[in-house]
C-alpha cells in the first residue's frame, strides 16, 4: 500500500507455514494459536475492533485510554521515540503523536495497519509490520515500548518482553498492562473459566484468554530481561473487577457500567474518576484490581532471551504475534 508514512513491510512467515506440523503441541494449544493467529488478520475484522473499542463503555475510554495516556506522559517527554507494539487500529499512536512524541506503531495485522494508515492522514507516523516475538527494530531503537491490550494475549509473554527490552535503549521504559494474579486468588482463581468474565487465565478458551501474574514472577521475568521495575500499580479499579462481577453477574456489571456512562458524560465527573484511578488506585493492594500497569526501566547490559515454562511452547508464534 503506497500512503504517506507507507507500511514498512518486515513480513513474518505466512500463517498456514506456522500451523504446518505444529498440531504435536496439543488440542488446546492448537485452538488458542489458531485463534490468535487468525482472529483480527482481515480489514473487516480491523473494522469491527475499532468500532467496538470506540463504541465500549465510558469507564474503559477513561481508564483503558486516557488513564494510559498519563502514565506515558509521566515516564516520556514530548519528542521521545515511541514503539507502540500491537498498536491495533493506532488510537495510542495517533493520541500519542498529538502530543507531541516520535512514534513508531507495529501490529502483525495488515487490516490494523491499513485502517491506521487511514486514520491517520498526513501525521509522521510510521508503520511497520511485525510480531511481538521477533519485532521489526534494531536493538537499542527507543526511547519507550508501548503496549495496551497486547502482550497478556499470549501465555508465553516473557518472549515478547525480552523482545521489548531488546529494543529500548538503557535508561529507557518499557511500559504495558497486564493481569495480576493476587486479584484471582482474592476473588477466583477459575475466574471466567465456567461463567461470562470476559477474561480467564486458561488456555481452554482462546477467545478470553488472558495472563496474569503476581508481582513476585513479574520482577523475576524482568530482571531476567535487564529490567528494572519502577512500578507496578493496580488499575481499573471499576473495570472488568471480578468481585464486583462476581456480586453482580454479567448483566449487572452490564447495567452499573451504563449507569456510569451517564454518570461520566459530565466532565467533573470524568476527573473525579481520572484522580482516584491516578492517585487512590495505586495505592490499593494488587488484589483489589484486575489489571495493573507496569512500568520497567531497561538497564545497560545484554538482554538474555528467557526460556518459557514449557519449552518451546509458542516458540512458533514468532511469526504470529497478534493482537
Amino acid at each position: 500500500m503506497d500512503k504517506a508514512g507507507a507500511l514498512s513491510y518486515r513480513i513474518a512467515p505466512a500463517v498456514s507455514t506456522l500451523l504446518r506440523g505444529a498440531d504435536r503441541r496439543g488440542p488446546d494449544f492448537m485452538q488458542l494459536s489458531r485463534f490468535k493467529t487468525g482472529a483480527w488478520q482481515g480489514r473487516d475484522r480491523a473494522e469491527q475492533y475499532h468500532r467496538g473499542t470506540l463504541g465500549a463503555p465510558e469507564i474503559f475510554q477513561r481508564l483503558r485510554h486516557d488513564v494510559y495516556i498519563r502514565y506515558i506522559q509521566r515516564h516520556a517527554a514530548p519528542g521521545a521515540r515511541i514503539l507502540d507494539l500491537g498498536c491495533g487500529t493506532g488510537l495510542i499512536a495517533i493520541a500519542l503523536h498529538d502530543l507531541g512524541y516520535k512514534v513508531v506503531a507495529c501490529d502483525v495485522s495488515a487490516g490494523m495497519l491499513e485502517k491506521l494508515a487511514d486514520d491517520k492522514g498526513d501525521r509522521d507516523i510510521e508503520l511497520r509490520r511485525g510480531d511481538g516475538f521477533a519485532i521489526p527494530a534494531a536493538d537499542r531503537e527507543f526511547d519507550m515500548v508501548v503496549s495496551r491490550m497486547f502482550i497478556q494475549h499470549f501465555p508465553d509473554w516473557p518472549q515478547i518482553l525480552a523482545e521489548k527490552a531488546r529494543v529500548t535503549r538503557p535508561g529507557g521504559i518499557v511500559l504495558f498492562d497486564f493481569g495480576n494474579r493476587e486479584h484471582l486468588a482474592a476473588c477466583d482463581p477459575d475466574l471466567g473459566v465456567a461463567d461470562d468474565f470476559p477474561y480467564a487465565n486458561s488456555e481452554k478458551n482462546p477467545g478470553k484468554f488472558y495472563a496474569v501474574a503476581d508481582e513476585a514472577e513479574m520482577r523475576d521475568r524482568a530482571a531476567a530481561c535487564g529490567l528494572d521495575v519502577v512500578q507496578i500499580a493496580p488499575h481499573g479499579l471499576l473495570l472488568y473487577n471480578g468481585f464486583l462481577w462476581k456480586k453482580l453477574g454479567g448483566d449487572g456489571v452490564r447495567e452499573f457500567n451504563a449507569r456510569l456512562d451517564s454518570i461520566l458524560a459530565s466532565p467533573e465527573a470524568s476527573a473525579l474518576l481520572l484522580m482516584i484511578e491516578e492517585t487512590l488506585v495505586p495505592l490499593l493492594p494488587k488484589s483489589a484490581c484486575y489489571g495493573n500497569i507496569t512500568v520497567l526501566r531497561r538497564g545497560g547490559g545484554r538482554i538474555e532471551p528467557p526460556q518459557p515454562a514449557q519449552r518451546g511452547m509458542f516458540s512458533w508464534l514468532r511469526g504470529a504475534g497478534l493482537k
